[in-house]
């Protein structure tokens, strides 16, 4: 049977598998569970250096203990803004009781893109893009299994609308207070080093376009025998 590709990607006929580094669009790859070590490069057409404090490598990804673990990416993305269309794909596994920023990344003050989990009795995925200072929550989903890795998808449409998705499944909307954030991009806490995270992160993608819904779906499907 012929293998699905993921959007906008060919494969190596030698192994088989996606080539992500040839789609120019996909500005950050990062399969946490096969990059070892305190630094590492992103497999991506870009490259980016990448830093962990604490965030062990465990065969299905780096686990972050929701004290002081943290990846820091060398720069921050300016194709996640506000102001413009951008994809952030994570696979998750979050531990009980667990909440904390996931995904950060800001430009500046007024500017700034973060996927986190809100308190256990909330049990609440949020996008936080501050436009001014308002930021914007996205769903309502219950993260009950601590056992489960959660596709968890976050899409900027580029006219300061965003959709969540978990698992391909779209998320309620809601709208949430924000304030102003360091500039600079990381995974497991805040770029101000706050709300730390606590479970895994197996793999994470961010791509400088909105993938439609069906190509989304594809993503889900392409890359869930991982973890499911």
């Amino acid at each position: 049977m012929t293998q699905l590709l993921l959007p906008r990607q060919i494969e190596h006929a030698e192994v088989g598998i996606p080539s992500f580094a040839l789609d120019p669009g996909l500005v950050l790859y990062l399969p946490l569970y096969e990059l070892d070590g305190a630094s590492f490069i992103s497999k991506d057409h870009y490259g980016h250096l990448c830093t962990a404090t604490g965030a062990l490598w465990r065969p299905n990804g780096r686990y972050f203990d929701g004290v002081n673990d943290r990846i820091v990416i060398a720069n921050a993305f300016s194709e996640i803004s506000v102001s413009q269309p951008f994809t952030i794909i994570l696979w998750v596994k979050i531990d009980a009781g667990a909440d904390g920023t996931i995904f950060a990344n800001s430009l500046g003050a007024n500017d700034r893109v973060s996927i986190w989990i809100k308190p256990a009795s909330n049990n609440f995925l949020g996008l936080c893009a501050w436009d001014g200072f308002v930021g914007l929550g996205k769903g309502q989903e219950l993260f009950t299994d601590s056992t489960y890795f959660y596709h968890l998808a976050c899409l900027g449409a580029g006219d300061h609308t965003y959709t969540c998705f978990v698992d391909a499944v779209p998320a309620t909307n809601s709208r949430y207070p924000g304030t102003a954030a360091n500039v600079g991009a990381r995974l497991g806490e805040d770029t101000q080093g706050l709300n730390d995270f606590e479970g895994y992160i197996g793999e994470g993608w961010i791509y400088n376009y909105q993938l439609p819904f069906g190509e989304l779906q594809h993503h889900f499907s392409a890359t869930k025998w991982r973890y499911k």
